[in-house]
């Protein structure tokens, strides 16, 4: 995948879905197409499938990644049945910043497959 290419007046080409950006007052995902909120949303849910099952699983990634899924469980087929959704779409993102967070912590430079420091 090579990113976001901007198409001019203030939309972006993402994964094949071009998507206008928000203006003043507009929120971010609300304006995304369906297909793009699929793609993002199992895109979320294999990685935090992977908090609970890969390499650098523990107690504390299973539970970012248990409570990443539950909130995709519960929020991605609203977000898709209607798309004007806004608490769908708001568990969506945090659902996303559930298995970020999970996903910057595993790589902090330093610290083991426990989060502790390597030293």
């Amino acid at each position: 995948m090579t990113g976001p290419r901007f198409k001019g007046e203030g939309r972006i080409d993402l994964a094949g879905q071009t998507v206008p950006q928000p203006g003043e007052g507009q929120l971010l995902t609300a304006s995304m197409p369906v297909p793009l909120t699929v793609m993002t949303g199992l895109d979320a849910l294999v990685q935090a499938v992977e908090a609970c099952t890969g390499r650098a699983r523990n107690d504390e990634a299973s539970g970012w990644g248990l409570e990443a899924i539950r909130l995709i469980r519960r929020h991605l087929p609203e977000a898709v049945r209607s798309p004007d959704d806004l608490a769908a779409r708001a568990g969506m993102q945090r659902a996303a910043l559930t298995v970020d967070a999970w996903h910057r912590w595993e790589s902090t430079p330093g610290t083991n497959a426990e989060g502790e420091s390597a030293s």
